[in-house]
C-alpha cells in the first residue's frame, strides 16, 4: 500500500512549473519547521513555487506542522531509504523536483520575507542560465542579533540557486552518498568548477535572503567521542577528512579529468592547504590530545598537491606569501570560524617542511 505521507504528491497542484523548488531536509522537525515554513508563506509567491520536505528517517512525527500548512503551500514529501546523513536527504528531495531552480534550506532556518521575489525579477532580467548566490546572515535566534554577515559566501549552500535544467541535471550533479558531512561544501565546490569549465561566475546578488540560525544544539556544535583514542572532539576535527574530500580533492580530481584549468585548481587546492594548516593549529590548541590522523590527512594533501601541480613547498611559500600575505591573512580570519582563536604551535614554514616531505 502507497504511504500516504511520503508520496511525494503536492498538496496543492500548480497549474504551472514552478520557478523555485525549496528542499528542505527534516529530522525530527517539529520544534523549528513551522517557523521556515511561515517564512515561505511570507514570500508571497505560493503560486510560483513547491516546498520538498524530505525525511530523514525521523523518530518523531511533525504531522501536525505540516498539515496547517497544506493548504497554503504546494508540499510534497518523501523519505530516505536510511537514516544518514544530510546530503542523502536533499538527494531525495531532488527526485521529485519540478521547479526551474533549487533552493535548499534547513529545517531550523528561514528566509527573510520578500526577498525570493526579488532574486526571481533579478534572474530574470539578467537572463542568467546556470546560478546565483545571494548574501545571508547568522543569527542568534534567541535574540535575533546579527552575529555574521556573510557576503558572497563560497562554502554553504545557503542563499544559493541552482538552475535544474541548464546547471544540475546537465552536469548530473549528485550529493554524495553517504557523505557523513560537509556535503554543502562537496556541492559547491563541483559548482565552483563547473562554474570554471563554463568560464563564467555565478550571478551575485549583494543583499541577504537567508538567516542561518545558530543553535548551540546543532550537528556542527556537537562534540564526538572517538572510541579509538578515549576522548571527546569536536565536529569538525571529527570530520576533517570529509571537509579535504569535499575541496581539495574535488579539484585535484576535476583537473586531472581535465574539466578545470590548472591555475584555477591550483589556486583553490592552495587555498585548501592555507586552511587545513590553520584548522590543524587550532585543533592543537584547543584540544591537547587532538586527533593525530588529521596531521596524517594534511601531510597526505600536502605531497598529493606537489605531485599533482609539480610544486615545492617554497612555491606553496611564495604563493601565500604575496601581496603582503593578502590571502593568507584573508584565510586565517575566515579559519577562525571552524577553528576558533588560537596561538599557533609552529609558523606556515614549519609547517610545510614538516608535513611537506614524503
Amino acid at each position: 500500500m502507497e504511504d500516504q505521507t511520503f508520496n511525494g504528491k503536492p498538496s496543492i497542484v500548480l497549474n504551472h512549473r514552478p520557478f523555485f523548488s525549496i528542499i528542505i531536509a527534516c529530522y525530527n522537525s517539529a520544534p523549528y519547521l513551522g517557523e521556515l515554513l511561515q517564512s515561505i508563506v511570507e514570500q508571497h509567491m505560493q503560486d510560483d513555487l513547491e516546498v520538498i520536505l524530505s525525511d530523514d528517517c525521523s523518530t518523531e512525527s511533525y504531522d501536525e506542522v505540516v498539515n496547517h500548512y497544506n493548504k497554503t503551500l504546494s508540499i510534497k514529501r518523501v523519505q530516505t531509504d536510511y537514516n544518514f546523513a544530510p546530503g542523502n536527504t536533499r538527494q531525495k528531495g531532488i527526485s521529485v523536483v519540478s521547479g526551474k531552480w533549487l533552493v535548499f534550506a534547513d529545517h531550523d532556518d528561514k528566509f527573510i520575507p520578500n526577498t525570493l521575489s526579488t532574486v526571481r525579477e533579478k534572474i530574470i532580467e539578467s537572463q542568467e542560465p546556470y546560478y546565483v548566490i545571494c548574501d545571508f546572515k547568522e543569527q542568534d535566534p534567541e535574540t535575533g542579533k546579527t552575529l555574521r554577515y556573510y557576503s558572497r559566501p563560497n562554502g554553504w549552500c545557503h542563499g544559493k540557486f541552482f538552475n535544474v535544467d541548464n546547471l544540475w541535471n546537465k552536469f548530473n550533479v549528485r550529493f554524495e552518498k553517504d557523505l557523513r558531512s560537509h556535503e554543502d561544501i562537496y556541492i559547491c565546490s563541483i559548482m565552483n568548477c563547473i562554474m570554471n569549465y563554463l568560464g563564467r561566475q555565478p550571478l551575485y546578488l549583494d543583499f541577504p535572503c537567508y538567516i542561518w540560525n545558530k543553535r548551540n544544539n546543532s550537528l556542527s556544535k556537537s562534540m564526538y567521542e572517538n572510541a579509538k583514542e578515549n576522548q571527546k572532539v569536536t565536529f569538525f576535527e571529527h570530520f576533517f577528512d570529509d571537509y579535504l574530500h569535499s575541496t581539495a580533492d574535488v579539484y585535484i580530481s576535476e583537473y586531472q579529468h581535465n574539466r578545470i584549468s590548472y591555475s584555477f585548481a591550483l589556486e583553490n587546492v592552495i587555498e585548501v592547504i592555507a586552511y587545513s594548516y590553520f584548522y590543524l593549529m587550532g585543533f592543537m590548541f584547543h584540544n591537547p590530545s587532538y586527533l593525530k590522523r588529521n596531521e596524517t590527512l594534511c601531510r597526505k594533501l600536502l605531497l598529493n598537491a606537489k605531485e599533482v601541480f609539480g610544486i615545492s613547498n617554497k612555491d606553496i611559500y611564495n604563493i601565500l606569501s604575496t601581496n603582503d600575505a593578502e590571502i593568507f591573512t584573508q584565510i586565517q580570519k575566515s579559519a577562525e570560524i571552524g577553528a576558533g582563536p588560537y596561538i599557533p604551535c609552529m609558523t606556515l614554514k614549519e609547517y610545510l617542511t614538516t608535513y611537506g616531505k614524503g
